[in-house]
């Protein structure tokens, strides 16, 4: 098994990075019912028809040699059906940015299937506990004229130490605590402390790619993050932590 990188990215702009080799796949919850869970939430949704992501365009998140998952967001639909709208998304400034909220769930469970591998990806109970949670924040891409604004992008953070005991496993608490807190002297307090802060799901559609969209969804997410910090009158936000598997050349370029 490939050993995985774990990284700050300081506020300043630096980036710690160091071995962590007992991630494998990030420990999620919910994973065991998510094959009902998204039974049950799409037995609810309007169905759409899927595709196959081209070879060439599968999320780096996938080990090497992975067959291309299926698109399941409706924003894929979309673009096929208005050839125009994609042709008039020439960067990040093109697209619209908001925070997810509750009637996100759909999508984001959709997203992250094609983003990450089956075995690592949150299920829909998940995402729905993950957007209700106050510890967490989340902005998503949209596309411009698009009335039912799809998610073509996504970057949510844990930003308290709740939300990360909610969502992360001990193991990866544990190498948090050693590998960024400790090193980079911060106090892993409080349920509400937010000085670190971890990058849960992050990515961009393949037809959306190489456009800035991740970097300015990944810019309103950190900003978003230390006003939050900020708000409480704490001395701020330090770090935001993320795991990368080590085959994901572009995620730690």
């Amino acid at each position: 098994t490939s050993k995985a990188t774990i990284g700050a990215m300081a506020v300043c702009g630096r980036i710690v990075c160091s071995p962590f080799s007992s991630w494998r796949n990030r420990p999620r919850l919910g994973v065991s019912s998510k094959t009902f869970d998204r039974l049950q939430e799409e037995a609810e949704q309007p169905k759409h028809e899927l595709s196959v992501a081209p070879e060439a365009s599968i999320s780096s998140a996938f080990p090497p040699g992975s067959d291309p998952p299926p698109e399941w967001a409706p924003v894929h639909e979309l673009l096929r059906a208005r050839p125009d709208l994609l042709a008039s998304i020439a960067s990040a400034e093109d697209l619209e940015y908001s925070l997810m909220d509750y009637s996100d769930v759909a999508d984001l469970s959709d997203l992250v299937l094609e983003f990450f591998p089956e075995n690592s990806s949150p299920g829909v109970a998940e995402c729905r506990e993950m957007l209700s949670h106050k510890g967490v924040v989340a902005w998503k891409a949209t596309v411009q004229g698009d009335e039912r604004r799809e998610n073509a992008g996504i970057a949510i953070a844990l930003a308290t130490k709740a939300a990360m005991q909610k969502f992360l496993g001990v193991g990866t608490l544990d190498g948090l605590r050693k590998e960024i807190g400790a090193p980079m002297g911060i106090a892993f307090d409080g349920p509400d402390s937010r000085r670190l802060s971890y990058l849960h799901s992050f990515g961009v559609v393949s037809e959306l790619r190489r456009r800035g969209v991740a970097t300015e969804l990944l810019r309103r997410t950190l900003e978003d993050v230390q006003g939050r910090a900020a708000e409480r009158g704490e001395q701020g936000l330090k770090a935001l932590a993320l795991h990368v598997p080590a085959y994901n050349g572009p995620a730690i370029r």
